[in-house]
């Protein structure tokens, strides 16, 4: 019997009503996975604290985003001040940060039941639901890529973990899962998945902090940031899920689903080969 943890954490944002220059700035909503054997956890998390020993940094949670709000105050040598919640990295040079972000996403390529799962949803098509909705459409997307991995194991389970973020999303996130896993959909029965949500504190676990860089990498990767491609083509593309050699679809879901916002993650895919 084989057990799977998964890890999941998101970046981006979406709104119901979205002004132009509001997607201009945030075009995707992204929910980025992590899969492992439950088995090779210890290893991710002895790799994950290695490697931020190596790099000389604290031991406090550094997110993606953390990294440029720090570049774009090192471009324009505005101070940092202190109330920032990335104030604690103001003295490491971005290069020094990103490198670190780019060897710890390395571990995925080194632990071999490592798997990412990505759903995203595009702000510049024409979606007007609500974020209740949203939730319910990317976990229901997650919920059935896992299952279909789980099926050749007739004992195995899987079982996810979210990053909380605050208790209103909480319990939209809760609440969502367990009526997705009682009334099915195409999955008519969630044979492999536990019953419950898992929220986990991402300062806490350096399985949703692994999620934050796939998450935060792959916004970079779509936006076609010459760094973030690099960093997604040598260590998130080669673990992506697959279905008859296919990403689209399997790896990465546009939710919903949606042939034009498709074609243009393909096209995307295709220029940063």
């Amino acid at each position: 019997m084989s057990i799977v943890f998964g890890f999941s954490d998101e970046s981006g944002d979406y709104r119901p009503k979205r002004s132009e220059n509001w997607v201009g700035k945030v075009p995707f909503y992204v929910r980025g996975t992590l899969l492992i054997d439950a088995e090779n956890w210890k290893e991710l998390f002895n790799r994950f604290n290695f490697i931020k020993r190596k790099y000389d940094l604290p031991d406090e949670e550094i997110k993606w985003s953390y990294l440029w709000s720090l570049r774009s105050h090192q471009k324009t040598k505005a101070p940092v001040r202190d109330k920032e919640d990335y104030a604690f990295l103001k003295d490491f040079e971005y290069h020094h940060l990103i490198d670190y972000v780019e060897e710890t996403l390395s571990i995925l390529n080194q632990i071999n039941s490592a798997e990412v799962i990505i759903t995203l949803t595009s702000n510049k098509a024409n979606n007007k639901f609500s974020l209740d909705h949203l939730f319910e459409m990317h976990i229901r997307s997650l919920l059935q890529r896992t299952e279909y991995g789980m099926n050749g194991d007739l004992n195995g389970f899987a079982t996810l973990f979210f990053d909380p973020i605050d208790t209103k999303v909480s319990k939209r996130l809760r609440d969502t899962y367990q009526k997705i896993y009682k009334s099915g959909d195409f999955v008519k029965n969630y044979k492999h998945l536990k019953d419950s949500l898992n929220l986990e504190f991402s300062h806490h676990s350096v399985g949703i902090q692994v999620a934050d860089f796939i998450s935060g990498c792959t916004i970079g990767y779509l936006k076609q940031y010459s760094r973030s491609i690099q960093i997604f083509n040598k260590n998130i593309k080669p673990n992506l899920r697959t279905y008859l050699g296919k990403i689209l679809g399997a790896g990465i879901i546009e939710v919903p689903t949606n042939k034009v916002v498709r074609k243009n993650i393909e096209k995307i895919m295709k220029e940063n080969n």
